[in-house]
């Protein structure tokens, strides 16, 4: 894990890439957590194991990226309907029909960053953390902390 320098809107960013495990996400405590999910192939080995693990952890919105980016929103969005239907598991925020996690895809890598640490908004929750995983082959993390920076000092959008 490394931890973006400075925050977004009192958003902490941390930054992981996703080679061969989840531990080191698995392990922390997240409260009020968004996340920016970057990959390329929706069918990386992992992928499907964070979604669960996110959903698990009360994620509130998800944001993807990459030539994988579509599927990823969809599989989201059909992970949180197969628990509705089945009876497993929700999140604690999911109290009624009306309640729903949030999904959105961006073509855009720096938009997509752009929107999950400065627009999207949780009715009931602050957010407090954006988990940003990267399952591509080439770590982002560089890009992540200058378009931070970036977002911070009002050059982006």
């Amino acid at each position: 894990m490394q931890i973006v320098q400075g925050t977004i809107n009192d958003r902490k960013v941390l930054y992981f890439d996703i080679d061969d495990s989840l531990n080191e996400i698995e392990r922390i405590d997240l409260e009020s957590w968004v996340t920016y999910v970057i990959a390329d192939d929706v069918s990386h080995p992992l992928l499907n194991r964070y979604a669960e693990m996110a959903i698990d952890k009360n994620l509130l919105y998800m944001s993807a990226t990459g030539k994988a980016g579509s599927e990823i929103d969809d599989l989201f969005d059909s992970l949180i309907v197969q628990r509705e239907i089945e009876g497993m598991k929700l999140p604690m925020w999911f109290r009624d029909k009306d309640d729903v996690l949030m999904t959105t895809w961006h073509d855009d890598f720096e938009e997509g960053y752009w929107f999950i640490t400065s627009v999207a908004q949780y009715e009931d929750f602050p957010i407090k953390s954006v988990v940003v995983v990267n399952f591509s082959q080439i770590s982002r993390f560089g890009e992540i902390q200058v378009l931070t920076e970036r977002i911070r000092s009002g050059q982006f959008p």
